[in-house]
Parts: C-alpha cells; structure tokens; sequence
C-alpha cells in the first residue's frame, strides 16, 4: 500500500476492528444484524477506494503546479518578481475549488548558498463515502525542491572600447550591465562548477597581453638598395620651394602608394628621412616619370629645396620603418592580424600555426607631408601651418625615444608605438571578484575607427580548444574544453556601439580630392589611423580595396565568415548593437546571433541592464533535484 493510502485507510482500518470486536462480545444479535455488520467494511472499502483516488489526483495536480511554480521561481530566484511568479504559475496550474479542493497559499524558502528553492502547498478536499466512518475531510500535501544549476559555460564577453563608448554614459552602462550578468551567473557565490568568464575589449586592434610574446613575431622588412636618386627643383614653387626625389631600387620593391618609408646611406642628409612616398604609373611626375614597365622599382617623394649634389652619392637604401620599441614603451601586446584564412574561416588556428605579428606605430616625427596645388603648371608643396611659417605639418603620431605618451586620457593625441592598443584580454577563469574587476578596469581608447572582426576573432579563440593550456594562470590548465562536449556551452555576447570603418587619415593638407593639373587628375593619397590592419595605404586587404566603404564592406564581410564558422563549431552568438540607426549594420549582427532572438538593438545605454538580465536568465538552466 502506497503512503497516501495508508494515511486515508488507517483510521478507518482502526474503527473496523473497533466494531469487529464489538460484534464479538455481543452474541445476541441475528442473521440480520450479522449481515448488516459484514456489509459495513465492504461499504467502508468502496468509499476509501474512491476518496484515495481522489486525493491522488489532487495531489498529482498539486506536485505538478508546485513543480511549474518552483522552476519559475529558479529562473529568477534574486528578482523581486519572485513571489508574485510563482504565485501565477501555482495558480494557472492549480485553481482555487479544482475538483471541489481548498488549496492553501504556496510557502516558498530559499537557501543562497546552494542554490535552493523549495515550494510547498496543502489541499483539502471534502470527503464522500468516508464520511460514513467519521473522516469529513481529506488533505493532501506536496513539496517541490527545485535547485538552479547555471548550466556548463565558457562564456566570453567581447565588449567595444572604442573613443565613441565615452559618449551618452555608454562605457558605464556596459559595464555595470555587463557586471550583472556575471552576478546573476554566479549568483552571490565566488565561483560556481563548470562556469568560466573571459573579457575581450577591442578598439581597432586587440592586447592578448605582454607575457604572450610567445604567439607573435617581430615584423621585418627588406631593405632595398637604390640604383639611383635624383633630385628636381619644382620651378614655381616658392613657400617652401621644394624638390622631387625620385628613386630607383634594384629590386621590385613592393612599396605601396601613400605609405611611410625611410631612406637612408645618401651623403646628402637632407635626401634622408621617412617619408610619405607616391608609387605607379598614373603618379607620374615632373622630375620622375614612372611607367607600366618601371613602375615596380621607382617612387618619389618630396624635400625642401636643397643645393647639395645632384644624384645623391653614397649607398642608399629604402626600406619600411623598422619594428623597433624604445625602452620607454615596449611592446604592450597588441597585434595585428594575420594572413587570411586566419582571420576567417580558420582564425582559431593556434600561434604554433600561423604567429600574430606584433602592433607597432611608426613615428611621424619630423615626416613632412605635402599636397598638390594647381597654378600655371603642376607642383608640389610642401604643408605649412601658415604662409610665413617654418613650422611644417607633422603626423599623427610624433614618438621619438624620449618623448612618449600612451596613456588612456590623451586619447588622439598619444604619441607611442603602441599607439590605439587598449587593456589586455582577460582569459577564461573561475574567479567572479576578477572577472568583475577585469570589466570594470575597460576604459575607451581613440584612434583607429571600430573593427569589430578583431575583437570576434579572439572571443573565437579564448574559447577553441587549439588554445587550450595556452593562456597560463587563472585559465585552467584543461581549458578551453573541445568542441560539442557534453553539458557544456561556448558562448560569446558581442557588443558594439559602431558601424565598422577605420578613421580616415588624409594626411595633414590633403583632403583626398581629385585635382585638375591642366594635363591630367590626379588624387592625393588617402590613408588612416593605424589599425590591426595597418594604414589604409598598405592595402592589407588587396590593392583594389582602399577607401572607406570598400574597407566597410570588407570588415562587415569578415564578421559574417566569423560568425559562420564560429557557430558551425557549436558557440552560441549574442549580439547587442548599442545607439545604431543603420539598416546593414542592424542585419549584419542579426544574422550574426545565433538565432534571430539572441540579437539586441539597444536605442540607450539605460536598457543595456535589461538586455543582459535577459542573456542572463537564457544562459541560466534548472533541474528539478526533489
């Protein structure tokens, strides 16, 4: 016999042995009355079958209304809805008078530290054939413990620290969402089985952290000897007078138009230095005519006019800026990105594969820039602050030995090597006090524009198991886990607050447009602020890819490969897109998430707290362990 047929059929039992043993003790009665006493525990038997079926129903439905509220309590135990959830879904699940049943209001307790909730309710029905034995009720009660399990995750927040983040209380509201969402997870513990959070800030370039020089290499470029330079004064040109340097290499040498190249070994000093140089046929100048056939060995530059000898004499060479960090600002540990498909399709590739070249910002100290003008013929001037001044233009970023500044609050105006390189990854690891402490330490960096796929890629690689015991303390020795292991889920949350571009970068004077010359339109070169992608003018992305909207288009391009492949390998995507009115943009991070409801378009910062409360709640799974 089950318990709930013992409690309703004991008491009974007891009153008929009673009247058994009574009957005993009198001999006087008939046939009769021997035969209406054998019909009373036949009549007692019907009516405890009866009222027993009753009570188990009502007390299937009562466990299965206590369960329903209990998980919806467990989903948002530290909301102050809790109560008022579980109310509802007790209710919806067990009304009041089901089957004629009174049903007492749910107790709820709770048990923080682990993870406990406990709903419990009676009911009471009244009886029917056992009311013949003395029993005009019948209560029944149920218990559901339900304990909130926050499923297996290695989970990584991939958050924009671009300069546009200090704006509208964006960086603050980030963040303290973002510090939520881990609380919720952790749920006022210091740690919980099977959770591990990761932090990935990004700007245009992303810091994996100094200690990791193990994953780079130092950048090197050819130095390649000219087989001439010559000098041309540009007639007409009187403030600064000027003239055109025009260099031949030995070899093909691969330099690209608008980038920065230094020259050096010619025994007239003014003929060496770093310079803006123009490359190609259709940059074919007064003073060095470039050609199809010579195109691939020549490019020329500009000087103050100079009275010293001309060719240059000496051996000379040209070459791109040396990789080089003074003592003052060694490498911080950004880097740039590697050659395709290791940004793509294969970025989770480990180091061992294909190593990440290390950032590094040439200095503009002392580069003088120029511009075309158009006048009675086609010259080159030189930029000055003012028509009188002998103060030239300089660059963006004026680093020598002794004079360095990368720190946050200058912002655009930093001067430094590690120019644009924000605050370092932090890992996957258990420890909530530092994960929180890794969010709230996210500042903005300038410089560089949004490059979102930079920052996706290694929220990608912080969770592949090609990096696993690669990170070093706090990360687990036995993490990143594989791929599709059982019961535990690799997650991203991306958020952005920018349209993918790099800040555009036409060097001091020219603004890019095509000028008219008399005889041919020609264009200033346009370049940009250092990036994981280099300058605008290195072509990282091929040679037909070079202004802002084909650098826009390629970017987006590359977040939609990421999240391809990402998810085809089992991580689940959140995106939020923060203050952005962009129809493309708010399809690109659509598709990016995982399913359509994973993505989050936030119009203010004030609603980032309710987004991830919610990513929070999805993330967070239950099992019913009573």
């Amino acid at each position: 016999m089950n318990r709930l047929a013992g409690r309703v059929c004991i008491p009974a039992f007891r009153r008929l042995v009673r009247a058994a043993g009574a009957f005993r003790r009198d001999r006087r009665g008939s046939v009769a009355v021997f035969t209406a006493l054998a019909l009373v525990p036949m009549v007692a038997g019907v009516g405890i079958g009866v009222d027993t079926a009753r009570a188990y129903l009502i007390r299937a439905r009562l466990s299965q209304a206590l369960d329903a509220a209990a998980l919806a309590g467990g989903r948002v135990m530290d909301d102050k809805s809790r109560d008022a959830d579980i109310q509802m879904y007790f209710t919806a699940n067990f009304p009041q008078g089901f089957m004629g049943a009174t049903v007492s209001a749910p107790k709820i307790t709770d048990d923080k530290s682990s993870q406990t909730i406990t709903v419990s309710a009676s009911a009471t029905l009244p009886a029917t054939f056992m009311k013949i034995l003395g029993d005009e009720t019948i209560t029944v009660n149920a218990v559901s413990t339900v304990t909130r399990a926050n499923t297996g995750i290695e989970l990584v927040l991939v958050m924009d620290n671009t300069g546009s983040m200090n704006s509208s209380g964006k960086m603050a509201a980030m963040k303290s969402a973002a510090q939520n969402l881990v609380n919720t997870l952790f749920a006022g513990n210091e740690n919980q089985p099977n959770l591990y959070v990761g932090v990935v800030p990004f700007v245009a370039m992303v810091n994996v952290g100094s200690g990791r020089a193990g994953w780079t290499h130092t950048p090197t470029y050819t130095q390649f000897t000219l087989a001439s330079l010559t000098r041309t004064t540009n007639s007409g040109v009187s403030s600064p007078a000027t003239s055109t340097m025009c260099a031949t290499t030995s070899a093909a040498h691969g330099f690209k138009d608008g980038m920065l190249i230094d020259v050096a070994g010619a025994n007239q000093s003014a003929y060496n230095g770093r310079f803006q140089i123009r490359v190609g046929a259709a940059n074919s100048t007064t003073g060095c005519t470039i050609t199809a056939g010579t195109e691939a060995t020549k490019f020329w530059y500009i000087i103050p006019a100079n009275s010293g000898t001309t060719p240059a004499t000496g051996t000379v060479k040209a070459y791109r800026p040396a990789v080089s960090y003074p003592a003052a600002a060694p490498w911080k540990g950004c880097v740039e990105m590697r050659p395709d498909p290791y940004e793509t399709t294969s970025a989770d590739a480990s180091p061992s594969t294909a190593s990440f070249p290390k950032a590094f910002a040439p200095s503009t100290y002392n580069v003088r820039f120029y511009e075309t003008r158009t006048g009675g013929s086609y010259y080159k001037q030189l930029m000055k602050n003012s028509s009188t001044s002998t103060d030239y233009y300089k660059g963006d970023n004026e680093w020598t030995t002794t004079s360095i500044d990368e720190s946050q609050a200058s912002g655009n105006d930093s001067k430094t090597p590690n120019k644009g390189c924000a605050g370092a990854i932090t890992p996957l690891q258990e420890q909530k006090s530092s994960i929180n402490a890794a969010i709230g330490s996210m500042q903005p960096w300038w410089g560089g524009g949004t490059a979102v796929p930079t920052g996706l890629a290694w929220g990608w690689r912080a969770l592949s198991p090609n990096y696993r015991g690669l990170w070093g303390a706090p990360t687990p020795a036995d993490l990143p886990l594989d791929y599709g292991t059982s019961k535990m889920n690799k997650v991203v949350v991306l958020l952005t607050d920018g349209v993918n571009e790099v800040v555009a970068h036409r060097m001091p004077g020219c603004d890019g447009a095509s000028i008219n010359t008399g005889y041919r339109t020609y264009r200033c070169p346009e370049d940009s602020d250092y990036t994981a992608y280099g300058r605008k003018s290195e072509r990282r992305f091929g040679n037909s890819i070079d202004t802002d909207s084909e650098i826009t288009t390629e970017l987006n391009n590359r977040i939609t490969s990421l999240c391809t492949a990402m998810k085809a390998k089992g991580i689940i995507i959140y995106t939020i897109l923060l203050q952005v009115n962009d129809a493309t943009t708010d399809a690109l991070y659509r598709d990016c998430a995982t399913k359509p409801e994973y993505y989050f378009n936030s119009p203010t910062a004030a609603e980032l707290n309710g987004i991830f409360t919610e990513i929070a709640k999805q993330l967070s799974a239950l099992r019913i362990s009573k």
